[in-house]
């Protein structure tokens, strides 16, 4: 794969392919490619443009109809990820005070949707969970592999964050060899509608619990 340092590794990936199905047919053309891709030529165009994301969904159906590795289709998913992440961090550092800046770069970071799905995960998820963040986006907290008894606590925390608004805190263990604490904070993000439809959450590993 030709190396460019200023695109993202899906919109490299998307390049290169595209480059290699017009040097096999000359006449071959964006709208074939999205179409072989399951994705409107127009949002394929302007992702490759740098002008919109893609979607999770549209990730998916991807690397399912690309040449890539296993290898490569976990970068080809992080990449999306990275980029949705970006984006995220934007908002967040518009819309809250430079106090809120120091809990900008936890540990993991997390979005879900209103069914508690994962959106994103970065940069990875806890280690004890042994998967990977393209493993983890679109499962629930429980399919994501957490004791039941957090599972529940952390959709709770989810839910009420979706209901009000408001941020919350709270604090779980990881019983292990040597048990580890961990502080939960989540944030409701706004949609277009002006409602709280997605909740970011970031997680810091903790000495005690407070």
């Amino acid at each position: 794969m030709q190396n460019n340092s200023n695109l993202s590794f899906h919109i490299q990936v998307l390049f290169d392919e595209l480059r290699q199905r017009k040097q096999k047919n000359p006449l071959y053309s964006m709208r074939a490619f999205a179409n072989q891709l399951e994705i409107h030529p127009s949002a394929l165009s302007r992702a490759m443009a740098g002008k919109e994301e893609l979607s999770l969904q549209a990730c998916a159906r991807m690397i399912k109809r690309l040449p890539l590795s296993d290898e490569d289709k976990v970068r080809f998913v992080t990449s999306v990820a990275d980029e949705k992440y970006e984006r995220v961090m934007k908002t967040l550092s518009a819309e809250f005070p430079p106090s809120f800046a120091p809990s900008l770069t936890p540990e993991r970071i997390a979005v879900f949707d209103r069914e508690h799905r994962y959106m994103l995960v970065a940069p990875r998820p806890l280690d004890f969970l042994k998967r990977s963040a393209a493993q983890i986006i679109g499962k629930t907290i429980h399919e994501a592999g957490f004791p039941p008894d957090i599972a529940e606590k952390m959709t709770a925390q989810n839910q009420g964050v979706l209901e009000t608004g408001k941020p919350s805190v709270i604090e779980f263990k990881i019983e292990c060899a040597e048990p580890k604490f961990f502080r939960r904070a989540a944030y409701g993000i706004m949609g277009e509608d002006g409602r709280v439809d997605r909740v970011l959450v970031h997680v810091r590993q903790i000495p005690t619990p407070s």
